[in-house]
């Protein structure tokens, strides 16, 4: 799982990372490693603080972009933010599941056969807006439930 994004409006809320981290380790009894840069780090640890089971890693700054794209491509499923990792997950050729919520996932992809996008389907969505004035709804809206149901697993 890649949290992070570097505008405010890309992000998904923490404790739905949290939970949906939590629904794959018990569900699906899946390892959740949570990726990301250097900076990323403690965002990733308050969402690991966030879950109940706490089973998951923080490889935050962790990985070379070689590795990353490795370990996406080894993954069940990478699931993201509209990022730049997003991007290397999908041309890594790894089953990406990515969130959308300002943006527009037919300028920005994921591009490939294995990309899945979740949106929360609101009028002011996409605004391509580094800041809201509506609560940032278009991400709050996704919820952990259509997250799972949507996994290609």
């Amino acid at each position: 799982m890649n949290p992070a994004a570097r505008w405010k409006t890309k992000l998904w809320p923490e404790p739905n990372f949290a939970d949906l981290a939590d629904r794959l380790i018990r569900e699906k009894n899946m390892m959740v490693i949570f990726t990301g840069s250097v900076d990323d780090r403690r965002m990733n640890e308050r969402i690991r603080a966030l879950m109940k089971r706490g089973d998951a890693v923080n490889w935050a700054g962790e990985t070379t972009l070689k590795e990353l794209a490795a370990l996406a491509l080894l993954s069940d499923v990478f699931i993201t933010t509209d990022t730049g990792s997003m991007h290397l997950a999908a041309a890594a050729g790894a089953k990406v599941v990515a969130l959308f919520g300002p943006t527009a996932p037919c300028r920005t992809g994921p591009y490939g056969p294995l990309g899945t996008v979740i949106r929360a389907g609101i009028d002011c969505s996409p605004c391509f807006q580094r800041t809201c004035e509506n609560d940032m709804k278009c991400m709050a809206g996704i919820t952990v439930e259509e997250v799972m149901r949507k996994l290609p697993l």
